[in-house]
């Protein structure tokens, strides 16, 4: 016998588009899939904080490099209830692997430049004297 189809689902169903959007969802994809995909290759020095959406932006660079003792990591989202939605749930797993890529977004916790190094979400942690020499 083949699956039930609610008929009259389908008659009440719209015959136009639904209406354009006019907000900026999906513009951080885009821009991370820009990044991503240049033809250059892509670095972040990072200097400072980057949280939520700007760590979500370098998740799609080539390589990230942070001061020590000044480079902050987090997706912070998971405190106001949300999940991250410019593509942490997916690049970070592939950087740090599914366990690592829980804590991370789950926790919500900041990860200093050291720790992000030892995760792998980061190439490499130097010294303030060594970062913009070495990019």
């Amino acid at each position: 016998m083949p699956p039930a189809i609610d008929v009259e689902g389908l008659v009440v169903m719209p015959d136009e588009a639904p209406p354009k959007k006019t907000s900026l969802e999906g513009t951080g994809h885009m821009i991370n899939e820009l990044y991503r995909t240049m033809p250059k290759v892509s670095i972040a020095k990072v200097e400072g904080i980057v949280r939520g959406g700007g760590f979500e932006v370098i998740q799609s660079f080539d390589m990230i490099f942070g001061e020590l003792g000044k480079a902050v990591f987090a997706q912070p989202e998971i405190g106001v209830g949300i999940i991250p939605g410019g593509g942490g749930t997916i690049r970070v797993p592939r950087t740090v692997g599914r366990r690592r890529a829980m804590e991370i977004v789950l926790g919500g916790h900041d990860f200093p430049a050291e720790l992000a190094e030892l995760y792998g979400l980061i190439n490499r942690a130097l010294p303030p004297d060594k970062l913009t020499l070495y990019v």
